[in-house]
């Protein structure tokens, strides 16, 4: 998802006066796997071949779902690191705030509805990628970020942006959840949202609302995206949590997540998946990439542009992909090359072109304010 990173200096704060902003290294590494999880994930669902890979290749490869997650707190994260001065949090700056959340966010998504819109909506190739033809309706509708809170239409232009809609709408929040976290604190307010989480879980489970995704949605997630503002509080904040701590939180709340999906317990699996990928960032926010993991942090820096594409171009070559055999390891091999590296092509060009562009855009706009 797309996020602002910024470096992290003893005695800096994000956000002062001529501070320019970087890259955080380690974030760039996170996102380039969570989006690398979230690729593979989709070539097992789309291109089947999970059907003949033994236990537990299939579940390892749906594990990469949760790459969303790790996303979301990401988020959190770099969103929350320039509003922390002297350890302290300040009121987020609305119209700046909405200007490069606007101009990051929107046009590179547009466009790819656009293209995503196309396929679902043409008489010839909507059946290689939508269940059903898409209509008008649906197109506005993924347009303004609705379909989350319109029964049925998740998946009707392009299934993955779901989580982008829910990054719009996790962005109008976040001044309320930064005010609350400077009001009341981080101890009463991460316990209130985990609260209202398993609450959610609860109430979608026992009584689906219209239909609607519940566990694609806030209040559910916010927990997510909550947890990687505490990070950035730590972080910016001064408050020292040792190494030790951290590794053990991962390790256990990590375990806990990965049964709770296997075993399809709903109930409270946002949070601990929220808590385990905190515990992630926490630990490799600040990491220099080296060796074999630099390449997937250079992959992180376009992964936004790679994620809102990859889903289209994997369902167009489906078809083709399993024409070649039914090898399940040979399907693996393709997508991890031919296949990535088409993507991964296209996905650069796109961000060259459309998501930078728009980025350097809305930074300049925005210093206006």
């Amino acid at each position: 998802m797309p996020t602002d990173a910024v470096e992290h200096r003893p005695g800096v704060h994000a956000g002062t006066q001529g501070h320019a902003q970087h890259r955080l290294p380690g974030v760039d590494l996170l996102r380039g796997v969570a989006c690398l999880s979230v690729y593979f994930c989709h070539v097992n669902a789309y291109w089947h071949t999970g059907e003949s890979l033994p236990w537990p290749l299939p579940e390892f490869f749906e594990f990469g779902a949760h790459g969303v997650d790790l996303f979301i707190v990401i988020s959190g994260f770099c969103l929350a690191l320039p509003q922390i001065r002297s350890s302290r949090l300040e009121a987020v700056p609305l119209r700046r705030f909405a200007i490069r959340r606007a101009t990051r966010l929107l046009p590179p998504y547009w466009v790819a509805v656009g293209v995503a819109g196309f396929f679902a909506m043409s008489p010839s190739f909507y059946g290689h990628v939508v269940a059903q033809r898409a209509g008008v309706d649906e197109l506005l509708g993924y347009v303004l970020t609705l379909q989350l809170v319109v029964p049925h239409q998740v998946g009707t232009i392009n299934g993955s942006l779901w989580s982008v809609a829910l990054e719009a709408h996790l962005y109008l929040v976040f001044p309320v959840l930064i005010w609350a976290f400077a009001k009341f604190g981080a101890r009463r307010v991460l316990p209130a949202l985990v609260a209202l989480s398993i609450l959610w879980d609860v109430v979608g489970n026992v009584a689906p609302i219209a239909g609607l995704p519940y566990d694609k949605q806030l209040p559910g997630r916010l927990i997510q995206f909550a947890f990687g503002v505490g990070c950035a509080i730590l972080v910016r904040g001064g408050i020292r949590v040792s190494r030790r701590v951290v590794v053990t939180t991962l390790v256990m709340s990590g375990t806990c997540a990965m049964a709770m999906s296997t075993l399809d317990f709903a109930v409270g699996r946002l949070s601990v998946w929220g808590l385990a990928l905190a515990a992630l960032v926490l630990l490799v926010a600040e990491y220099e990439p080296r060796g074999l993991l630099r390449p997937v942090g250079v992959f992180g820096v376009f992964s936004y542009s790679f994620y809102l594409l990859h889903q289209p171009a994997l369902l167009l070559s489906s078809r083709a992909a399993r024409g070649v055999g039914q090898n399940p390891y040979l399907l693996i091999a393709l997508a991890s090359t031919v296949g990535f590296g088409v993507v991964a092509t296209v996905s650069y060009v796109f961000y060259r072109v459309i998501e930078l562009p728009s980025h350097r855009y809305g930074r300049r706009l925005s210093t206006r304010f």
